[in-house]
């Protein structure tokens, strides 16, 4: 485990920050790294235990802000599962908003798509199947859906879970398994145009149908050409603006 993340509300992330502090956590409330002003969690508060790193972030939003969708403590579509933690009770996603961030999760962008991302997504899915209101996520959310019928071109469903999703029979989508890279590196400084292009135009297709939730039946034309090209000039806008925002702050 890498870290820690607790979901707060927007109001309380701050004050939770503090209770960390006041915990022994190196918890700071200003934050010093660009990428971190406006993101969706605060600076990461860590502490050392027995020469073991602990790291918690307070997230306000469990989705980053790439995402034109939000997962906070407001758009719970499911109450929170009460589990018992060291004598006492704690709170956990219920199993429809815990698909909605696992298949997020998955179409994350970086240099790899992680193998692991789809033990949690579809360890999930089928650890809880009976549980789960599946014809009510297909109505709130057909992203994860989405995802857990593509994650069957990665490794096949268990035939449990395959009975209750019906996984797609179409052949397989180009790519699938590759992840699409972060504007942070498409962007990177002195790559070529053409490196930046093509990152930029021809992401695999799988990829596209599963951070966009397009569905096999349906054309990825509107989406390379147009949905995606104007995803990262957004994205890389809306970097631009958080840069200049941190620039004129360390201008005394």
């Amino acid at each position: 485990m890498n870290d820690l993340d607790l979901l707060v509300d927007a109001d309380l992330a701050e004050r939770a920050q503090v209770v960390l502090g006041n915990r022994g956590f190196f918890a700071p409330l200003v934050a010093e790294n660009v990428r971190l002003i406006g993101h969706h969690h605060l600076a990461p508060a860590i502490r050392v235990t027995d020469g073991v790193v602990v790291q918690v972030e307070i997230h306000h939003n469990a989705l980053s802000r790439d995402w034109n969708a939000s997962l906070t403590t407001r758009t719970l579509i499911d109450a929170p599962r009460l589990f018992r933690l060291d004598g006492g009770h704690a709170r956990a996603l219920g199993h429809r908003d815990m698909l909605r961030h696992l298949s997020r999760h998955c179409a994350d962008r970086g240099p790899l798509f992680r193998l692991g991302w789809v033990a949690d997504l579809v360890g999930y899915a089928h650890r809880y199947r009976d549980e789960i209101d599946w014809k009510g996520l297909t109505t709130e959310d057909p992203f994860a859906i989405n995802a857990l019928s593509l994650m069957h071109f990665v490794t096949p469903l268990p035939e449990a879970l395959a009975r209750e999703l019906q996984p797609p029979t179409a052949s397989v989508p180009g790519g699938a398994g590759e992840s699409g890279k972060s504007l942070e590196m498409i962007l990177q400084r002195g790559r070529s145009l053409s490196d930046v292009s093509r990152d930029v135009l021809y992401p695999s297709d799988w990829w596209l149908r599963l951070y966009y939730g397009v569905n096999l039946t349906s054309s990825l034309a509107w989406c390379r050409w147009i949905r995606h090209p104007a995803h990262v000039l957004r994205g890389a806008i809306q970097r631009a603006a958080i840069y200049m925002r941190w620039r004129v702050g360390l201008t005394p």
